[in-house]
């Protein structure tokens, strides 16, 4: 069992005291140190604003916007109609409606597979202006490339 030092914040729990200066969002480097000291923390999926903040004062450190937004919030049977479109105005509303948590956002299907060029133009997509989205991708490939 790791112990923490006085001198560390943990990951997860709520918001910094208002003595704390400006709220910085978590970020990759954060996800490594907790690792590093053994501390578990929550992901959480989340579609809308109001729900962020709700997540984002109780100290959830990710929230992602997952494809399962498909069936969720547009009643697909499936993950893989939804698109990238769909996706995006989730994100928005999620980052938001959040200060301190970092959003993931899946990228749906068919919008990497074709090639590393295509995953990266789609990523991109999620962090473009006019409104920067500060979120990061993830991809969950249903097999192994060779």
């Amino acid at each position: 069992m790791t112990t923490q030092r006085s001198d560390e914040k943990s990951l997860y729990g709520g918001q910094p005291s208002a003595a704390a200066s400006r709220v910085r969002r978590v970020t990759v480097t954060d996800l490594a140190a907790a690792k590093e000291r053994g501390e578990h923390w929550p992901m959480i999926t989340c579609y809308d604003a109001l729900t962020a903040g709700v997540f984002d004062d109780a100290g959830i450190p990710v929230m992602l916007v997952g494809d399962s937004a498909a069936n969720v919030v547009y009643g697909y049977d499936t993950t893989i109609p939804v698109t990238v479109d769909e996706l995006l105005p989730l994100v928005r509303a999620v980052t938001r409606g959040s200060q301190r948590a970092m959003v993931v956002a899946d990228l749906p299907f068919g919008s990497y597979q074709s090639s590393p060029a295509q995953a990266l133009d789609t990523a991109a997509r999620f962090m473009k202006r006019p409104e920067p989205t500060r979120s990061n991708s993830k991809v969950e490939p249903g097999c192994s490339r060779r």
